[in-house]
């Protein structure tokens, strides 16, 4: 039944099926918005990073970051060692900078998966907000950028100044 659905969506032009490993092909930004319950963060965000992390997907990606925005209001990051959690890893000194080094000289080479925008409550003002909209001087505009969301008015608003090249 739902193939029939997907196949009658298809032929009106209201769907354009993909496949995940499909999804980055001539595109840095991805917006995935649906219903809750429909596998978003399964597939998006646990399925991509461990298909990467096996080899399975996205060869090309040296570091995948997956941030999880539930809990984006609390943070307070102003660097993106910070915001990407590097200043947490087992990491000798020295190594978050040269990692953010990295992002910066390599950023076709960087993925950021952001799960649950609708959940995240992000403040306008924060380096996340900034980085969703492309207009962080911390982060380079081309770094891959894949965010799952429900439908929600920040959804909009992000869309509409971010201009994702797939959604």
């Amino acid at each position: 039944q739902l193939d029939s659905l997907i196949e009658r969506l298809s032929r009106q032009g209201r769907l354009t099926p993909i496949e995940v490993r499909d999804l980055f092909q001539d595109v840095l930004s991805v917006l995935v918005t649906a219903g809750a319950g429909c596998g978003k963060t399964t597939i998006f965000g646990m399925k991509v990073p461990h298909d990467w992390a096996t080899g399975e997907l996205l060869e090309d990606v040296v570091l995948l970051f997956s941030l999880k925005l539930r809990d984006a209001h609390l943070w307070k990051a102003k660097s993106v060692v910070k915001l990407l959690g590097l200043d947490n890893l087992d990491l000798e000194a020295g190594e978050p900078q040269q990692i953010a080094a990295f992002i910066k000289d390599h950023p076709k080479q960087v993925m950021i998966s952001c799960d649950g925008l609708d959940e995240g409550k992000v403040k306008k003002s924060s380096l996340l907000w900034a980085m969703l909209q492309r207009r962080s001087n911390t982060l380079p505009a081309e770094i891959r950028l894949l965010v799952t969301s429900r439908p929600c008015p920040i959804v909009t608003k992000l869309d509409k100044s971010c201009r994702f090249d797939r959604r």
